[in-house]
């Protein structure tokens, strides 16, 4: 459900993008040791990393990605819903570059779309 709120925000900016969901830890960490299907995919801009997934943690993903060499020019950072300052802590700790907290209405997602549009780079011209 976060994902598909995540995608519909940054549609409805105009935000060209292409999004690639990974359900479970155990098929995150494939992609990041770039195995198997992944082996041969193009790095992306962005990844959005959920502390709570199952499988292997969201914290070992993010640990696993910050330290593969591939991933050095990918912006990497952790989206949550929580706002615990000790978790952006051990977020930034682990290789979080970014914290972005899952937006709870409307207005939060308009926020959420409006940071990653500056994360990526992208003027309100690129977004529209």
């Amino acid at each position: 459900m976060d994902a598909m709120m995540l995608r519909v925000g940054l549609e409805e900016r105009g935000i060209p993008f292409e999004m690639q969901v990974l359900h479970h830890g155990d098929v995150a960490m494939a992609f990041a040791r770039r195995e198997g299907t992944f082996s041969s995919q193009p790095l992306p801009d962005m990844i959005l990393v959920d502390l709570n997934i199952p499988g292997y943690s969201g914290s070992e993903v993010l640990k696993q990605l910050s330290g593969t060499p591939a991933f050095r020019t990918v912006k990497i950072g952790v989206f949550t819903s929580s706002n615990d300052p000790r978790d952006e802590a051990f977020s930034r700790q682990n290789g979080a570059q970014f914290y972005l907290n899952k937006p709870m209405d409307l207005e939060g997602l308009d926020r959420l779309s409006e940071r990653i549009t500056r994360l990526l780079g992208l003027s309100r011209e690129d977004a529209g």
